[in-house]
Order: C-alpha cells, then sequence, then structure tokens
C-alpha cells in the first residue's frame, strides 16, 4: 500500500527564509550601439546618386545610338535616292540615244521620198494608183515620227543657223533681207523634242558672195 503522507511538514516560516537561487542573479541588459539616422541617409543618398548618374550616362549613351542612327539612315535614304535620280535619267538617256537611233535609220526612206517626190513633173506622170499609194506611205511614216516629236528643219527662207544647219554651198543675196538666209535645201534635217537628229544641208545666200 502505498503511503501518500508529506516527507516534510508543511512550515511557511521555513520555506519563506529559503532564497531562491535565481534571486541572487542579476538581470543586466547588454547595449546597442546608437543608430545613427544621419549615416544611413547620407548613405542612401550616394547610392542614390550614383544610381542617377549612371542612368544619365546609360541615356546620354543612348542618344548619341540613336542620333548616329539617325544620321546613318538619314543617309542612305540620300544615297538611295540620288542612285534611283541617276538610274531613271540614265535610263531615260537610254532610251531617248535608242529612239533617236531608230529615228536616224529611217531617214533616208524619207530622203527617198523626197528624191522621188521632188520633181513633179516626173511625179505626175507616174501610174495614178501607185503615186497615191507611195504618198500615202510617206504621209504614215512622217506621222508615226512626229508623234515621237519628230519635226523637219531647214525651209528655204530661214534664217542660217550652225547649230541646225549645215551650210554645203553660198549664194549671192539679192537684197539685205535675203542676207544669211536659206535659198536652197540639199537635204532636210530633222530634230525631236528641239535636240537636232541630223542637221539640214542648205545653200545660204550672203551679200558679200
Amino acid at each position: 500500500m502505498i503511503d501518500l503522507r508529506p516527507t516534510r511538514e508543511y512550515n511557511p516560516a521555513a520555506m519563506a527564509d529559503e532564497k531562491n537561487p535565481s534571486d541572487e542573479q542579476e538581470i543586466t541588459y547588454e547595449e546597442s550601439p546608437d543608430l545613427e539616422v544621419g549615416d544611413d541617409l547620407a548613405g542612401e543618398a550616394a547610392v542614390g546618386e550614383r544610381t542617377i548618374k549612371k542612368l544619365r550616362e546609360r541615356l546620354a549613351s543612348c542618344e548619341a545610338d540613336k542620333a548616329a542612327n539617325l544620321a546613318g539612315w538619314q543617309r542612305a535614304q540620300a544615297d538611295l535616292a540620288n542612285v534611283t535620280r541617276r538610274h531613271n535619267e540614265e535610263r531615260a538617256r537610254a532610251v531617248a540615244v535608242g529612239e533617236e537611233n531608230a529615228i536616224a535609220a529611217v531617214l533616208p526612206t524619207l530622203d527617198a521620198f523626197e528624191m522621188a517626190m521632188g520633181n513633179r513633173e516626173s511625179w505626175e506622170r507616174v501610174e495614178e494608183n501607185w503615186r497615191r499609194g507611195v504618198e500615202m506611205i510617206r504621209a504614215q511614216l512622217e506621222a508615226g515620227l512626229s508623234s515621237l516629236g519628230v519635226e523637219a528643219i531647214g525651209a528655204v527662207g530661214e534664217t542660217f543657223d550652225a547649230a541646225r544647219h549645215q551650210a554645203v554651198a553660198a549664194a549671192k543675196a539679192e537684197s539685205a533681207d535675203q542676207d544669211n538666209r536659206i535659198v536652197a535645201v540639199a537635204q532636210k534635217g530633222y530634230a525631236r523634242n528641239g535636240a537636232v537628229i541630223r542637221p539640214a544641208m542648205v545653200t545660204v545666200a550672203h551679200l558679200d558672195a
């Protein structure tokens, strides 16, 4: 049988005299160093200034790159425009030269018509239907050349122009009004849009001839 009786009598006075070892220990607190608020703000400001400086440098670099890229693009656009313009001009010149060469190759045919019809008396004796057919062919050829801007130059009475006429003979002028004027055409000349393809071969009158 278990004995549940206390082994020590309860004595409040004796218990009061007993000291708790923990009561004799003094509790001390370690003081932490004071934080300087100003130092923290100054450090943060320095970091912020360095960050802003780096951002400004990066922005300046980006602006420089943008300006360089824009200038390069503008130069490329200008170069492309110049190349396109030169290409178009060269192509137009090549087309014009090709057309003028083709026209020049046709001119001897017109000269043949002029020679055949030059003597009206002989031409009128040719069979009428055949003559009208040839005249129609000549008219169609001249109309086609006219549509390309071709015109005949070097008519009798025109003032001699060395840029448009080639003097092959000289004659004495009958009056002052006739001086330096064309009095005969050996071969018609032709021009296209103001540019001479072939000068006219003419006889020019002079007072002192």
